[in-house]
């Protein structure tokens, strides 16, 4: 039973039986006959009872359609026994379980769903809406039973006082409502029925009040103002209250206007009787009527001012203006709101026709007319107001006119004034209209050809334009303003006065190719032109944004087209011939150019009065041209001068045969022929107003003669120098130095257009830093230009020459005056290193001053002061008499022992053992094969002895520049020192007993220095003890230089300072050239001095003992160990001796050792051991170690380090030069320190340069290479040379003088390069240096 009543509940299921009443009392029967209860039973017992009351439903619904409706407590039954089975569902016969009871109440859920779906959802929805529609009646019953109405009991569930008032809508939507519910509520419709028919009946009295059309005005007001009183309280009814007031404001405003202007009319009749006969008039009688009318109706106007017009029209912006204005004057205290006309017609479908019964024609015909009398009073006003505004100029439009006619209400003197206005108004549009029209389609034509009727037009324009501006048409014409018209006019009238004024210039209408077609047209003057272009109608068209026809743009575009064309060349032909500009700025212009101004084709239609000045200058640049060619660069000069004869050389103003070189040329023939020529071009010249190329030669060639002028009015025959030829010819030296500037700024600033014209001439002028050239070409003759060119550059280097050399001679002087001062200070004779060389130099320097051509008076007076203190100082004078006799005495014992003493040579054969053995310090022995020059070998040891042999070698250099006398016991003395000195480089400079690069720059520098004989001081105070060893090994190079050494080399830092280039991240300089050689800078030259090293003579060894008497008791000892010999080993009395017994500088030197000094050797004979540990290989360069056949070559100023400065990029790194023995020249000395790019040559160009250069025996060809190169900076300077360089195959050439260059041949191009690729031992990593000069070089020892 239980599955088949599972199988019941499924919709699928075939067997309903269970679903019937039979069927389920059939199983009910079956289940009683059991004797255990089961929820089987349970189940159909409410299925049962559900079954029961779909039938119960299904009936009502039935009823509801057939018979009529039921009442609602018997649907609300219905739903409460439906709602209690579903709630009280649970067993009732089973014992009771929680989970057989929720069982029980799913499956009733269910059922219901299935036994009765359709009538389970129809009551529950009628149920729900009978419930709301209940609701909704207490809750109106709630609100209007405390207004008296009659409802019975109010209900519990009413929720009374929520609402004040029940609109009438509410309660007809719920009667209708009713009607569409399943059930009824019998009584409560009743009293709903009977509120609306109490609604509907006064709603009908107020609609009879309104359509009645027998009724006044008072009467139909008075019965509204009842209907009200009597409103349905509660309720609210249509119309609502606002509305039945607004009507009433209506009525009650007819029933005021219709009082107020019966008064109105009693009074001005009253008024009217008081007045005179000769006094009454219009305008009076119409200010009292607005004077009563504000005092009575002003309130009423104020509020009904919405039916001041007889309909509503949208008025204008001033008319709008205008009613408000009026309106405002009759304000006159407080006043009702206004009444919209709007708002009562829109107010109810019966508010029009409220509206007719109040202001309608018929209804004011009635009243006697008081809504028109007071219209027009309105009306009259703003009129008034109106033709004010018009009379005042105000904006007044015709529009505003036009409709304010429209409102007129009766004809009267007013609307008679106003309807005159309108027609002269319109009238005028019409004449302007036609006019405008006429000229349009005119406009449109070619008005050239129609002249006549143009003009025509023109008439008519100023007769409209005069209507516009005559006083019987004023008020129309300003009507007619704010329409465009009277300034559409104008512009017609502008354009078309425009226009026949351009015609009566036919020449601007002729072929634009620049032919007149007939010559009997005069050409238009620039200015009209220009007047023409100024008064062009296009401008003030796009200024006012009026448009134009296409006659006027056609025009303008041609005068357009004339005027710029004509300023153009006006702007030209004024920039050529513009006399206030600095000639130093003006711009060069070509001869052609001019002419081609003056035959431009603007001048066949326009007239310039720049075109005469212009031909003038044509023609006188002509003439400038011609003379120029034909005075100094045509013909040759055959007169008998200077240039018959070899110009001389340029080392002086003075030449060798004594004549002054600056009068043979400005006392000559030639001179004044060329002071001729050039007073005749330059007055022809000055007539010219433009610069011309011609012009600037005859300037420049002006300002060159005149720099020679200069230089022969600064010549004077005073001096300074005393003696029988004191009468000479000099310059001053501030004189010179100003005409050398001068001379720069002419020279080295010649203009492209000046050596263009001598290139013409075939002269070729080379300007370079530090020469000037002039040359001739080929099939060139001796003109007067080139005369003057070549004598100007011959003084001007000849006067670089002698300031040069005044330079030197200054420098001197200061330098032997400053030595005399130190004398004067101290007193001490020694000041002058010897007495009898200064006295030389002096003299020298007096000798000299006779021969200066440039001279400073106050410094040649000075030295004279100087050679008279010398010659009367008795000290000096005597120092020089001992220094003679010591020379004299030194001479004769020099040729006495070189004659007679033969152990000079040799003194003894232990002599000979001890060289020999000082010499074997190392294992192979072999003395011969060792270079003494060179640092580089390869055991340590050995390069420390001969350290010693180098720096003893130094100092005997030094004392014989001293004057000592070598003896015994000076050699021990300098022996010792030397020994002391490298001992202490090698403990500053080395470690781990490892030779450093340090070690060897150091030795070197003192090796040059100690020996240096411009620098003798150095070396006196290191063996006098001034200078401690200590000191001595940390002073820098500069500090260790001769006084004449740092000068050069302070030279050379200033001119490197003027033309820097720094390499990015390095801080060394290296000198350039600038552009700008001339204006700024005085380029001097700097003398390149050489050092040379003459070998010193050989000295005559000692023997041990005399060597041991210096230092007795000492035992030998080792350059290892800690306290060496000093010398401090000998006693005070012994170097007060040797250091009493130093002469002044000697004239005559000694010969120097031939062998290296040995070590010092004491009373036992042992010599002193040299290394006893050998210390590990020095780590040499590549160079070094491959290279032993060969040296570095020093620069001029003797460093090996040579900076090189790349110009393109900027960048600069140093190095050293290799030169190989086998090489055939010696360049020692001959590059400068510092070379610096100035050009670069594809590899073809190179290897043909090179190529014609070997075969010429003038040019040599040496070739090196770059070697030693350090640090991090200077090597990527230098990759980032190679590396651009190779990438643009180029070779970087170094130009030393016009006779020395030096190129850089890097890696990659050695194999291509024929001078280097047929090298012997080419290394293919290195960078090459070729040297190719035509200087005279002197051969190596080697060839």
């Amino acid at each position: 039973m239980a599955a088949k009543l599972s199988s019941s509940m499924q919709s699928t299921s075939q067997d309903t039986s269970l679903r019937t009443k039979e069927g389920v009392a059939s199983a009910l029967a079956e289940l009683r006959q059991l004797p255990i209860l089961s929820v089987v039973e349970e189940k159909l017992y409410y299925r049962n009872q559900l079954i029961d009351w779909n039938a119960k439903a299904l009936q009502m619904i039935e009823s509801t359609t057939t018979t009529g409706k039921q009442q609602f407590q018997t649907l609300e039954n219905l739903h409460t026994e439906l709602t209690s089975t579903l709630e009280m569902a649970k067993c009732q016969n089973v014992k009771p379980n929680e989970y057989i009871e929720r069982e029980v109440k799913w499956f009733v859920a269910e059922d219901v769903k299935l036994i009765c779906p359709e009538s389970g959802t129809w009551v529950r929805n009628q149920y729900k809406r009978g419930c709301d529609w209940r609701q909704n009646y207490f809750s109106i019953k709630s609100v209007l039973q405390p207004y008296g109405y009659n409802f019975g009991e109010i209900s519990t569930s009413a929720s009374a006082g929520i609402v004040s008032a029940i609109d009438v809508s509410r309660i007809k939507g719920l009667l209708v409502e009713h009607d569409t519910l399943a059930s009824c509520f019998v009584e409560e419709c009743n009293h709903l029925r009977e509120i609306e028919k109490v609604v509907d009946d006064w709603a009908a009295s107020v609609n009879q009040v309104l359509v009645n059309e027998s009724c006044h005005l008072e009467t139909r007001c008075n019965e509204l103002e009842e209907i009200e009183a009597s409103r349905p309280k509660g309720i609210i009814a249509n119309p609502p209250r606002h509305v039945v007031d607004l009507w009433v404001r209506v009525l009650r405003w007819g029933l005021n206007l219709k009082i107020g202007v019966d008064s109105i009319t009693e009074k001005l009749l009253k008024w009217k009787a008081i007045q005179s006969p000769e006094l009454e008039s219009q305008d009076a009688e119409f200010q009292e009527v607005v004077r009563l009318t504000n005092l009575l109706l002003a309130s009423v106007i104020v509020e009904g001012q919405d039916f001041m017009l007889s309909n509503e029209v949208t008025l204008t912006p001033l008319l709008s203006q205008l009613r408000s204005k009026t309106i405002s004057s009759f304000s006159n205290g407080e006043c009702a709101s206004l009444i919209s006309r709007r708002e009562v017609i829109e107010s109810s479908p019966h508010g029009e026709l409220l509206l007719r019964r109040v202001i309608g024609a018929e209804a004011d015909l009635q009243s006697g007319f008081p809504l028109r009398f007071v219209r027009d009073i309105f009306w009259r006003i703003m009129t008034c107001s109106l033709l004010q505004n018009v009379s005042n100029g105000g904006g007044v439009d015709l529009n505003d006119v036009k409709m304010l006619s429209s409102l007129c209400v009766r004809d009267s003197e007013v609307s008679s004034s106003v309807n005159k206005l309108i027609s002269d108004a319109e009238q005028l549009q019409r004449n302007a209209t036609n006019v405008m029209t006429t000229c349009s389609k005119l406009l449109r034509l070619n008005c050239f050809l129609h002249q006549n009727e143009l003009r025509c037009c023109l008439l008519d324009l100023k007769t409209i334009q005069s209507d516009f501006k005559s006083q019987q048409l004023e008020s129309a014409a300003r009507l007619l303003r704010s329409s465009g018209i009277e300034a559409v006019i104008a512009t017609k009238l502008l354009s078309v006065t425009w226009l026949v004024d351009t015609f009566s210039h036919p020449i601007i209408f002729e072929s634009a190719n620049g032919s007149v077609q007939s010559h009997s047209i005069d050409r238009i003057s620039v200015d009209d032109l220009q007047l023409l272009y100024d008064r062009n109608p296009v401008s003030a068209s796009s200024r006012g944004g009026n448009d134009l026809d296409n006659e006027v743009l056609r025009v303008y575009n041609l005068v357009k087209d004339l005027h710029r064309l004509a300023q153009e060349w006006r702007k030209t032909a004024r920039s050529l011939i513009n006399l206030d500009k600095d000639p130093m700025f003006s711009e060069i212009i070509r001869v052609e150019t001019i002419e081609a101004i003056t035959q431009s084709h603007i001048l066949s239609k326009v007239k310039f009065p720049e075109l005469c000045t212009l031909k003038n200058a044509a023609s006188a640049a002509h003439e400038v041209k011609e003379m120029l060619v034909n005075e100094l660069f045509r013909d040759e000069y055959h007169g008998i001068d200077v240039n018959k004869s070899r110009l001389p050389d340029k080392s002086s103003l003075l030449a060798a045969s004594g004549d002054f070189l600056l009068y043979r040329f400005t006392g000559s023939e030639m001179y004044s022929a060329i002071e001729k020529a050039l007073n005749s071009l330059k007055e022809i010249s000055s007539q010219l107003s433009v610069m011309t190329e011609d012009k600037v030669t005859v300037d420049w060639m002006v300002k060159v003669f005149d720099w020679v002028t200069s230089l022969r009015d600064a010549v004077t025959e005073q001096t300074a120098v005393e003696g029988p030829n004191n009468m000479r010819l000099v310059l001053k030296v501030d004189h010179a130095l100003s005409i050398l500037e001068h001379g720069h700024v002419v020279f080295y600033s010649i203009p492209d257009e000046v050596q263009q014209q001598l290139s013409l001439n075939k002269i070729t002028t080379k300007i370079l830093p530090r020469r000037l050239s002039v040359e001739m070409m080929k099939q060139s003759t001796f003109t007067l230009g080139l005369s003057l060119l070549k004598w100007s550059v011959l003084l001007f280097e000849c006067l670089k020459v002698d300031l040069d050399s005044q330079d030197s001679w200054k420098e001197a002087v200061l330098d032997v005056s400053e030595t005399y001062q130190l004398f004067e200070a101290n007193g001490l004779v020694a000041t002058f290193g010897g007495v009898t060389a200064y006295n030389d130099k002096v003299v020298e320097l007096v000798s000299v001053t006779a021969n200066l051509v440039v001279q400073d008076e106050d410094l040649i007076r000075s030295l004279f002061r100087l050679f008279d203190k010398i010659n009367n100082s008795d000290v000096f004078k005597k120092q020089l008499e001992l220094e003679r006799v010591a020379s004299e005495e030194r001479r004769f014992l020099a040729e006495k022992n070189r004659f007679e003493s033969p152990s000079n040579i040799v003194s003894s054969r232990n002599d000979h053992l001890d060289s020999l053995l000082a010499r074997l310090s190392s294992e192979n022995g072999d003395v011969a094969s060792q270079d003494e020059d060179s640092l580089f070998v390869s055991d340590d040891a050995t390069v420390r002895d001969k350290s010693r042999v180098f720096l003893e070698k130094s100092l005997f250099k030094g004392v014989e520049t001293l004057g000592l006398e070598l003896n015994k016991r000076t050699r021990d003395f300098v022996s010792n020192m030397a020994w002391e000195l490298e001992l202490a480089i090698f403990m500053k400079y080395c470690s781990n007993e490892a030779l450093s690069s340090e070690y060897r720059e150091k030795v070197r520098s003192l090796r040059f220095n100690l020996q240096d004989p411009k620098n003798p001081m150095l070396c006196t105070r290191v063996v006098s003890g001034q200078l401690e060893i200590p000191d001595l090994i940390v002073m820098s190079t500069d500090a260790l230089a001769s006084k004449q050494l740092k000068q050069i080399r302070q030279q050379v830092v200033q001119d490197a300072i003027k033309n820097v280039v720094i390499s990015p991240g390095s801080n060394k300089t290296s000198s350039g050239i600038t552009s700008e050689l001339a204006k700024k800078i005085r380029i001097e030259s700097i003398k390149k001095s050489k050092a040379t090293t003459e070998k010193p003579a050989s000295v005559p060894r000692s023997s041990p003992q005399a060597r041991s008497a210096l230092s007795p008791g000492s035992a030998s000892f080792s350059p290892m160990q800690a306290n060496p010999p000093t010398l401090s080993t000998f006693d005070n009395n012994a170097l007060s001796e040797l250091l009493a017994a130093i002469p002044p500088p000697p004239v005559v030197g000694k010969e120097r050792p031939s062998q290296p000094l040995a070590p010092p050797t004491f009373d036992n004979g042992v010599f002193p051991s040299m290394m006893t540990m050998q210390p590990p290989p020095h780590e040499s360069s590549s160079f070094e170690n491959s290279h032993s056949h060969g040296h570095h070559i020093p620069s001029n100023d003797g460093s090996e380090e040579f900076y090189f400065t790349i110009s393109r990029l900027k960048v600069s790194f140093t190095s050293k030069i290799f030169i190989d023995q086998s090489c055939e020249f010696q360049l020692d000395g001959f590059l400068p320190t510092s070379l610096v790019e100035k050009g670069r040559l594809p590899v073809d160009e190179f290897n043909k340069f090179v190529n014609e250069k070997s075969r010429s025996d003038k040019w040599k060809v040496v070739i090196m290479k770059l070697s030693s190169m350090s640090g991090g900076e200077n090597t990527s300077s230098y990759k980032r040379f190679y590396k651009e360089y190779e990438s643009l195959r180029r070779i970087c050439m170094f130009q030393v003088s016009d006779t020395t260059k030096v190129f850089l041949i890097t890696p990659k191009f050695l194999r291509i390069c024929k001078c280097v690729s047929s090298l012997k031992d080419l290394s293919r990593t290195s960078t090459y240096v070729v040297v190719i000069t035509k200087e005279p070089l002197s051969y190596s020892q080697s060839n």
